[in-house]
């Protein structure tokens, strides 16, 4: 099993087998375009016009993100990783419900 890590604490966080760079277009996408499929992803998030921070302490990693920016997709990959929408969530997003706040665990996951 697979956890994801936060400088915010694990008590957020979901485990999970799921991610995208385990899906089977993007693996294959990556090896299209002699890339990671992180860097697939980051590269989508980036075209999309998103601000996308990776995390990682380990240097060939960052390396590698910072890599991404050399990655154009196709429009057709484009639109093929946007269709892989799998409701993931590796956060409960419980930091982002505060007393008298604006959020609540409903607001964030349902509206």
């Amino acid at each position: 099993m697979l956890t994801a890590y936060s400088p915010l604490g694990s008590h957020h966080l979901i485990n999970s087998q799921a991610g995208l760079t385990r899906e089977k277009v993007v693996i294959e996408m990556a090896d299209r375009n002699n890339c990671t499929p992180a860097q697939i992803l980051l590269a989508w998030g980036m075209q999309r016009g998103i601000s996308v921070i990776p995390k990682s302490t380990n240097a060939e990693r960052i390396k590698e993100n910072f890599e991404s920016v050399n990655v154009r997709l196709s429009a057709a990959d484009f639109d093929q990783v946007s269709g892989l929408e799998r409701n993931y969530r590796n956060s409960v997003a419980a930091f982002c419900v505060l007393p008298n706040g604006s959020y609540t665990a409903k607001s964030i996951w349902e509206e």
